[in-house]
């Protein structure tokens, strides 16, 4: 039985992909899909898109599960960028004022 619920498993992950692969100009992105693409854990994602903090929606017809707007991911990739660079130059900035001491 848990086989079987492995294969079913796979093959939904299957149909998911290919899905994505023939509508490329998807809307939206699942949790899971959103959190693999940027490298974070799914409650991490799940915990943004309830406080706000994506743009997400949560429609009753697919199971209550949050759907990402997939704008989102540039715009969290570039804040993620910008937020290394912004400590990559507070580190050098400490380090020099440290030297300096």
């Amino acid at each position: 039985m848990e086989l079987i619920k492995g294969q079913e498993q796979r093959l939904k992950e299957l149909v998911e992909l290919v899905q994505d692969i023939a509508i490329p100009h998807k809307k939206y992105l699942s949790v899971r899909k959103f959190a693999q693409s940027i490298g974070w854990s799914t409650s991490h994602v799940r915990n943004l898109c309830e406080t706000g903090k994506l743009k997400a929606m949560q429609p009753s017809g697919d199971g209550g599960q949050w759907k990402i707007m997939t704008s989102e991911l540039a715009r969290m990739r570039q804040l993620i960028k910008d937020q290394s660079v912004a400590n990559h130059f507070n580190d050098h900035r400490v380090r020099k004022l440290a030297n300096n001491a």
